[in-house]
């Protein structure tokens, strides 16, 4: 029986993220930002540990077995050492450029901190990327599982805990908020629809009467006009910013465009119409689009937040 060697993909996958945060952060720091840079580099310094450790614990415990039992393979493990040599020779220069950074936080010692930070990610991304696709298949074949329990065993003996939290805790944040964008989407999606088509239902007209009002207004329809007109706008307003990834303006808008509905409900009961409609049309489209519009803020600041490492 094969080796599951899923762990191995899960701390790829934390150090894929923390290497693009890491220059995406350094990259939006203001010049003279000390503090920040304080922060950031401390960030720096609890991934540079983890991926020391990683590597450590691959160097001493899964290249030695596995060039005792392969043969023609050889080649990938020899391979895999020396991406592991390329990938130190980049720390070695970030370990250089950090500090140089920290200390005044300058705008010429941010961008050569950014292009160090490029270059290892590049360097890492390729390791990382071979490593699954051929090392982690000869793994699974020829290590044991007590000897892969080893391997994990020493990054977590060798990582102090805080910082092994900082990068599990990140990555569980990360696909929370991927689970509750994907929610978001479909939430967002529903009210623009809805929208667009509660407006056509007016303008064409598919509908002949306000819900709740069915004897009012009277006349030409001007009425049902203005307010299919503002429902398509409002869709196309909630529509375009979904599309184009505004995602926190979108919140903010929803909350404003649940006003409309909110006060359709309230002009229903004004004008003694049906309290079914009132609340089970326009009550409920208005609580929908004011939900959404809080998670969709919620789900905006919990990636701001993702963004921003614990401070040293």
């Amino acid at each position: 029986m094969s080796v599951n060697t899923q762990d191995m993909e899960i701390v790829h996958r934390v150090l894929r993220r923390e290497s693009r945060l890491l220059v995406e952060l350094v990259a939006a720091v203001t010049p003279g930002d000390t503090a920040r840079a304080k922060v950031i580099a401390g960030h720096f310094r609890v991934y540079r540990l983890g991926l020391r450790n990683h590597h450590e614990g691959e160097d001493e415990l899964l290249w030695p077995p596995l060039l005792a039992r392969v043969d023609l393979e050889a080649d990938i493990v020899l391979r895999m050492q020396a991406q592991h040599d390329r990938i130190a020779a980049t720390l070695t220069r970030l370990d250089a450029a950090v500090p140089a950074w920290e200390a005044g936080a300058g705008a010429d010692e941010r961008d050569t901190l950014v292009a160090a930070l490029a270059e290892h990610r590049a360097v890492l991304l390729e390791h990382l990327d071979e490593e699954e696709a051929t090392l982690l298949p000869l793994a699974a074949k020829h290590i044991t599982e007590r000897e892969w329990a080893s391997l994990r065993d020493h990054l977590v003996r060798t990582t102090p805990r805080p910082a092994l939290l900082t990068l599990c805790q990140s990555d569980h944040r990360r696909r929370t908020i991927m689970s509750l964008k994907n929610v978001n989407t479909v939430l967002a999606t529903v009210c623009v629809l809805f929208s667009l088509y509660l407006g056509a239902s007016f303008v064409l007209p598919l509908e002949t009467a306000f819900p709740g009002l069915q004897n009012w207004p009277s006349g030409n329809g001007g009425f049902l006009m203005v307010k299919g007109i503002r429902e398509i706008a409002m869709g196309l307003a909630m529509g375009i910013l979904l599309v184009t990834a505004h995602r926190r303006a979108l919140g903010w808008v929803l909350l404003m465009v649940a006003v409309a509905p909110f006060g359709d409900m309230i002009n229903v009961l004004a004008h003694s119409g049906s309290m079914a409609a009132a609340f089970g049309i326009h009550g409920l489209t208005a609580s929908l689009i004011a939900v959404t519009g809080l998670l969709m803020l919620r789900e905006t600041g919990k990636a701001r937040a993702a963004t921003a490492p614990a401070s040293a």
